[in-house]
This record gives C-alpha cells, structure tokens and sequence, in this order.
C-alpha cells in the first residue's frame, strides 16, 4: 500500500540522515575522460579510480559526493551535484586497463536530475574547482566544511 510504503520510505530516509561521516569524499565524473554521460541507479554504485588502494580504505563507511561534469552539444553544461553514496567496498579490477580499482557505494540518494552548480546558486564552485584541480584529481578528500554544509543542505532538500 501507499501508506506502507511511504513509511519504509521515512524510515530509509532517517537512516542515511543518521549515518555520519568522519570523513568526506569527491566521487568526480569528467564526460570526456570517462566517454560516456553520467548516469547511475539507486542499486549500487561504483568509480574508478588509480588512487592507491591505502588511500582509498580510509573511504571505506564515509560519506562521497558525486560531482559529474557534462559538456553539451549546444554548449551548455557544466559542474552538477548528482547525489550522496557511503562507500561500501574498493576492489581491485578484474582486468585493470587504466583504472587499477573500483570504488562501491551503497545507501545511494540521488539529487533529481542533478543540482547545477553555477555561480549564483553554489558561489562555492569556483574554490572547489581550484582545490581539486577542476576534479582532475579523481576520487579525493573533500575537506572544506563550507562545502560539506552547502551539500549536506541539498542533501536535506532531496530527503
């Protein structure tokens, strides 16, 4: 029923606000160095990623961002939010070509068709992409609190 449902619903939703993190993570996605348009489902997620794999078990039960990039035929585009994942595991690639690991995301919350990041709704993109070196730097540490509270405030508007 609608009710049940909802009800379930309320309480995931409680669960992901619940969960804390002590640490904060980037989960970048660049359209011309991946090849392909962002997209995910609710299931599971994953990155790759060439980050040392110390590096990426301190991400293990931490909050990460996923940040897509898209540069559109029309040139429009731009920097999106698309939602928020805990990283569940990292695995070593079955054939690793580029990418050396896999970076797995569970309780995936997804924003809509992504938060457009521009100037005047997120005057903070502008130092974000500075520090992580316009998201070349992969799945990264997100250090910033002022970021993290302007995207935990999004967050809470998808809840």
């Amino acid at each position: 029923t609608l009710s049940s449902s909802s009800a379930a619903s309320d309480v995931y939703k409680r669960q992901i606000m619940d969960r804390s993190s002590d640490r904060h993570f980037l989960a970048p996605h660049l359209d011309h160095v991946m090849e392909h348009r962002f997209s995910w489902d609710s299931e599971e997620v994953y990155w790759l990623t060439r980050k040392p794999k110390a590096f990426l078990n301190r991400a293990i039960g931490q909050k990460a961002w996923a940040i897509s990039k898209s540069e559109l035929e029309d040139g429009d585009g731009g920097f999106f939010l698309e939602g928020s994942f805990f990283v569940s595991k990292i695995a070593k690639r079955r054939y690793p070509d580029h990418w050396k690991f896999e970076v797995f995301g569970e309780d995936v919350q997804i924003f809509g068709d992504g938060v457009h990041l521009d100037e005047t709704a997120f005057p903070l993109i502008d130092s974000l992409i500075e520090k992580q070196n316009h998201f070349h730097f992969g799945f990264n540490d997100l250090t910033d609190e002022d970021v993290i509270e302007a995207f935990e405030r999004i967050e809470s508007d998808f809840m």
